[in-house]
This record gives C-alpha cells, sequence and structure tokens, in this order.
C-alpha cells in the first residue's frame, strides 16, 4: 500500500499542484540565474575583447566603441556586453 493511495483523491490532488507549483518556481528561479548578464565592468569587457582595461579605455577616447555600448555607472564605465558583441559580429 502506498502512501498516496491511503490520501483522499482531493488531498492527493492538492499535494500534486503543490509539487507542480514547487517545480515551477524552481524553474524559474533556475532561468532568472542562467540568464546571460547584459551590463559589465570595464574589467569584464576587456577580457570579453581580449584587450587589457587600459586598452577598452582608449579605444573609448578614441571612438571605437559604439558610444550606445557605454554608460556611467558613478565614477565608473560599465559596457553592454549585448552591444559590443554586436559591433565585434559588425566588425566595427
Amino acid at each position: 500500500m502506498s502512501l498516496l493511495s491511503a490520501l483522499s483523491p482531493g488531498a492527493v490532488a492538492e499535494l500534486q499542484s503543490l509539487v507542480q507549483a514547487e517545480v515551477e518556481r524552481a524553474l524559474a528561479a533556475r532561468d532568472r540565474a542562467a540568464a546571460p548578464k547584459r551590463w559589465a565592468s570595464a574589467t569584464e569587457a576587456a577580457d570579453l575583447l581580449g584587450i587589457s582595461t587600459r586598452a577598452l579605455y582608449a579605444r573609448c577616447r578614441r571612438g571605437r566603441v559604439p558610444a550606445d555600448a557605454v554608460k556611467h555607472s558613478g565614477r565608473s564605465l560599465v559596457f553592454d556586453l549585448r552591444r559590443l558583441d554586436r559591433s565585434l559580429e559588425e566588425g566595427t
């Protein structure tokens, strides 16, 4: 005799819905954690490009990094990884 057969049909249905809700919550949390990061620090962006942070800042000054890929965050710059990736593909 299984544990589920000892429960009433209503209790089994409620237990199944609770388990399903918990599974959906866990999957949603996993998907949020696996979502790619959009904005990155200069160090992370430089690593993506395979250059030093100093070279990245020099490229910014010379206009070789698209303006819409950079924004100020306090005293530092953050870089839009999607836009940087797109500019790499375009060869700009």
